[in-house]
């Protein structure tokens, strides 16, 4: 598209949200909440700001991709999950951080080079530091002087989902409706999980542009890298239900940074970074504002959409009869009191599944105490047979102990992390559909009872499954402690000796295995309960709000007949002409988009 017709139809755009605001400040109805998303799409507008975004699965290497995009190693990266807190980077002169909290107190820090700005990031955005986000930090925002960051584009390295912290994903889901389009990260081990591929579903619906992007190539074989990507497209295609136009860029995050610190023009080419920078720079020269225009008239649509219901059900409440719509109101309360009651059964069908969720915990907890139990306890009667000196029997033992306990229960941390995350997905999974039918059965029920046209709620109000997956911080137990033997135990034969000596030691090793065992259940079996509580949570709030701009607009006309039995008609006047212009304005919006995307 030429200058002249983006500015034209972004005109359009810009003067259609104009007249949105303008019509819900003349409706004489509440929709404060309403005029505020728009006068946010507006600033977004004006501004041009583009949200690209960075999505993937815990260790996919987001960050080390973005580092190798603007150039140096500018956002920490760990081997365990960074928070909850999302970080906007976008253009500066200088390097400059922004920490804002959510109680709205900001600080603004200025940093030398990169390795100062990610020695400050730290302190806010890893687990390490800010554990938790215990600091209460809202977001972050980087100054930065990249080239790719000119013209309102704004990078964001999002929190990684499954097996991580449950207020990362969280944070992600909640963040999904903000971005315009989005790098989706996967690496060759494995090219997708069943966790990233149930994500990807609720991001494609939402997200108008996804680039794919398949990382840690260098550990794959030309061959592996075909089979892998071949893989990746079918379970895309077949799974995801993405579609069939699908790019897949195979790159090395970790080369393309080393090639740019070392300014190695060939590793940065063979890193296949090269391809994505320049896919990326013609993607927003050329396509940037059609995006974000689609993207933003999407968003208007669904707010056109809550707008008008509102409307529709006072404009109907205001002209039935007082004791139709009395009538009506009784009708509606029944139907109220259905959806409480149906939402009492899905709970209690919650807590049966958390019981047994919690009940595999438990035996999958005797299973690995028995399993390791078993493991050490032979390492020490190996070592009683092969040894005579009571002393290196508990030396070695104890650095046997110290080697095995972090390495076992770590790779049982991140192997139980999975089990759980795919459990709990699969378990509130079966709820899901049913439970946003719950929440829009109120909708419908007013839509049928005051005979107006039922409009679904729109993309950023559907229920959420907001679950966590499992991690531990705390380290685990591998203190070696037996009690000492006395001088009475030193004059017993030989055997006798080791008898003893192993009984010590096996006592200490129910101990050691009983404390991370114990650990690692206690841990899981509270995110599992934070979890379930967590949907309960979500479905109460959804419902409420839902009832609460049905119920709400019903009740405001209701009153207002009461009231003002003789001067209802300016009002009901003011409410038709803003139902029938944002009827129009809705299909003016549709038109707009199609126009958008065959330009595009």
């Amino acid at each position: 598209m030429d200058d002249h017709k983006h500015e034209k139809t972004e005109g359009v755009l810009h003067m259609l949200l104009e007249e949105i605001n303008s019509l819900l400040c003349a409706a004489g109805a509440d929709l404060s909440a309403e005029q505020q998303r728009i006068c946010e799409i507006q600033s977004r507008l004006s501004e041009s700001r583009f949200h690209l975004a960075v999505l993937g699965q815990f260790k996919r290497g987001k960050s080390t991709f973005l580092n190798a995009l603007l150039g140096e190693k500018l956002l920490p990266s760990a081997v365990v999950p960074l928070t909850s807190v999302p970080t906007f980077i976008s253009w500066a002169p200088e390097r400059t951080i922004r920490v804002a909290y959510s109680g709205g107190r900001t600080e603004i820090f200025a940093a030398a080079d990169s390795e100062q700005a990610s020695e400050i990031l730290a302190g806010y955005v890893t687990e390490e530091k800010n554990p938790l986000n215990r600091l209460a930090v809202e977001s972050v925002e980087v100054g930065h002087p990249s080239s790719l960051l000119h013209n309102g584009v704004v990078l964001i390295d999002t929190p990684g989902i499954g097996s991580t912290f449950a207020h990362n994903t969280e944070a992600t889901l909640k963040f999904i409706p903000q971005c315009d389009a989005a790098f989706f990260l996967i690496s060759a081990d494995p090219p997708i999980t069943q966790v990233e591929t149930e994500f990807l579903k609720s991001v494609k619906a939402r997200v108008v542009q996804l680039f794919f992007i398949m990382n840690k190539i260098d550990y794959l074989s030309n061959g592996e890298q075909t089979e892998a990507g071949a893989f990746l497209k079918r379970v895309l295609e077949e799974q995801a239900g993405v579609g069939e136009k699908i790019s897949i860029f195979n790159i090395s995050a970790k080369q393309g940074l080393e090639a740019r610190a070392g300014n190695n023009v060939e590793l940065w080419r063979n890193s296949g970074m090269e391809t994505v920078e320049d896919h990326l720079v013609k993607f927003l020269v050329e396509k940037k504002s059609h995006v974000l225009n689609r993207a933003l008239t999407r968003k208007t649509q669904d707010i056109v959409g809550d707008s008008l219901m509102q409307l529709q059900l006072q404009q109907r409440s205001l002209s039935l009869p007082l004791d139709d719509l009395e009538k009506r109101i009784e009708v509606f309360q029944t139907k109220l009191k259905e959806a409480e009651k149906k939402k009492i059964t899905f709970k209690d069908l919650l807590a049966g599944d958390q019981k047994r969720t919690v009940e595999l915990i438990n035996e999958q907890s005797g299973e690995l105490f028995r399993s390791y139990y078993k493991q050490l306890c032979d390492e020490v009667d190996r070592l009683l047979r092969e040894s005579k000196d009571i002393g290196s029997v508990e030396k070695e033992s104890s650095q046997y102990i110290s080697e095995v306990v972090p390495s076992v229960f770590n790779r049982e941390l991140e192997k139980t992390a999975l089990q759980m995350d795919e459990h709990v997905n699969a378990t509130l999974g079966s709820y899901q559909q049913q439970l946003i039918e719950l929440v829009e059965s109120v909708r419908k029920a007013a839509a049928d009872i005051f005979e107006i046209s039922y409009i679904r709620s729109c993309g950023e109000d559907i229920l959420e499954m907001k679950h966590k997956p499992f991690w531990v911080t705390e380290g685990w137990r591998v203190n070696w402690s037996p009690l000492p033997e006395n001088w009475t135990e030193s004059l017993l034969p030989g055997k006798m000796r080791m008898r003893r000596l192993r009984k010590r030691l096996v006592e200490d090793i129910d101990a050691i295995i009983s404390h991370n065992v114990g650990n690692l259940r206690w841990a899981t079996v509270c995110n599992i309960t934070d979890s379930f509580y967590a949907f309960g949570r979500e479905l109460d709030r959804q419902i409420q709000r839902t009832i609460d701009s049905t119920e709400g607009a019903i009740n405001a006309a209701h009153k207002k007949r009461i009231e003002k039995s003789d001067s209802i008609d300016p009002e009901l006047n003011k409410i038709h002409t803003a139902v029938r212009d944002l009827q129009k304005i809705k299909s003016q919006l549709i038109e707009y988009e199609d126009s958008v995307s065959r330009l595009s």
